[in-house]
């Protein structure tokens, strides 16, 4: 049975196997079209490894839906080779070098227009918001 990339991502949390257009889940490591880009790998104590690295806009929407269902888990930003390394060696100490700073009005945007998709809410001011938001960020930057 296919599944959307929403019930991929949700048979993932639950730790089951799942598998949609380009995405796929084995219950511990969800992936983008194959082996090769795991979107995110599930550790011990409601900890998740998320990829920060880019693939193509698809993979880009995946990480997305992803990480909008996460939020309840500690989330460490990494990249391909830490997520791989991870999984690899279970039992061992992985240090991650580096981190990207995800770029948050973006993630916010998606995430707000996925969930107002998801729950059916028809009418959100989304441009007077995203306007909004789009000020605040900016005043911040100054």
């Amino acid at each position: 049975m296919g599944y959307s990339h929403y019930g991929v991502v949700k048979r993932w949390l639950e730790g089951k196997r799942g598998t949609g257009t380009n995405m796929f889940t084995d219950g511990t490591t969800i992936y983008s079209y194959g082996y090769h880009f795991p979107i995110a790998h599930k550790l011990e104590n409601n900890r998740v490894l998320f990829n920060d690295d880019t693939y193509s806009k698809t993979t880009d929407r995946q990480q997305t839906k992803v990480y909008c269902e996460i939020g309840h888990l500690k989330v460490i930003r990494c990249n391909t080779d830490d997520i791989k390394r991870a999984m690899d060696y279970p039992d061992e100490l992985i240090v991650i070098e580096r981190k990207k700073l995800p770029n948050d009005f973006n993630t916010i945007m998606s995430c707000l227009k996925n969930y107002c998709k998801r729950e059916g809410v028809k009418r959100f001011p989304m441009k007077r918001l995203k306007t909004q938001l789009g000020k605040m960020i900016f005043m911040a930057k100054l």
